[in-house]
């Protein structure tokens, strides 16, 4: 962390401002936001539809969770919280 602290240190001062560590956090969540995107992208073609935004939603309905409320606990299966019911939250 400290390699990458002085990476984004782009003043030189030894410590991160706001701007410094918002770059640093996303350059480490990026991963994170890419798998979510090529999960919604089922096409794969780079793009992300209607149909494809709507995916999780609907396999929720068919899967009866009811969504983040109902207490079912599918609303984080799958990779990155999304709903494909292969995720570990032991459902």
């Amino acid at each position: 962390m400290l390699a990458r602290l002085e990476e984004f240190d782009k003043d030189g001062d030894g410590t991160l401002s706001l701007a410094e560590f918002e770059a640093l956090y996303l350059a480490m969540t990026r991963e994170v936001m890419v798998r979510r995107f090529q999960y919604l992208d089922a096409d794969g073609d780079a793009k992300i539809s209607e149909a494809e935004m709507g995916r999780p939603a609907l396999r929720m309905e068919m899967n009866g969770s009811g969504g983040p409320m109902s207490g079912t606990g599918n609303t984080m299966d799958g990779p990155m919280g999304m709903m494909d019911g292969s995720g570990s939250s032991g459902n």
